[in-house]
This record gives C-alpha cells, structure tokens and sequence, in this order.
C-alpha cells in the first residue's frame, strides 16, 4: 500500500513511499490534497471544493477546474488504479510528528469520495 506524507507548515512538500511528489500542476492541486487530507474524516461534494478553490469563478468553469485539479492530483500520487479513488489519513498521528505541528499523513486505503 502507498504511503503519501504531508508537511502543510512552511513550504509544502509532499513525498510517496518516501520519493519527493513535485509534478503539481499548480498550487490549487497542492491545496486541493492539503485540504482532502486535513479533512478526510467525511466526504466531500464537488461544487463545495469548487467554491472554495475558485469563489469568483462561474460554477460551471469551477468544477471543469476541479476535474482537472483532481486528475492532475490522481495522476500525481498514483491514485488512477484505486477503486474507488480515495484518500484518507490515520486515526493515531504519528510518533514523530507531535500533533498540531501541520503535518498530515494520508494513506490510500479508506474510500472517501472526491
């Protein structure tokens, strides 16, 4: 099973299986992953991600944004072959990140409908 690592405090960095993950097309898709996996403990609806990535935007243009955003961020953290897309973080922080320090980990196990 994959294992993608969070930092969220300072610069953002990503790593899966310990490899850094760099190919985000834009910040949105990095904000789009802090967010799911902030928030992973419930599903959440398109157009509520959309709104909160592009509030200005037409609904319409925002969610084509999100598609995007989404494949992109499938693309990049090797989510194509899950079934069904997911992405989850774990119960119990780990050891060596004390909690509230903002760093997340999410593992691709628990289904949570993007």
């Amino acid at each position: 099973m994959a294992h993608l690592s969070l930092s969220l405090l300072g610069p953002f960095q990503a790593s899966l299986d310990g490899e850094p993950v760099t190919d985000f097309e834009s910040t949105k898709v990095r904000a789009l992953l802090a967010y799911l996996a902030v928030e992973a403990n419930r599903p959440h609806r398109r157009d509520v991600l959309a709104g909160l990535l592009w509030p200005d935007w037409p609904d319409r243009d925002a969610l084509s944004n999100l598609r995007y955003a989404l494949s992109n961020l499938r693309q990049v953290i090797g989510d194509r072959t899950a079934q069904p897309p997911s992405c989850s973080s774990p119960a119990t922080p780990s050891n060596s990140t004390p909690p509230g320090v903002g760093a997340a980990s999410a593992v691709l196990s628990k289904p949570y409908w993007y």
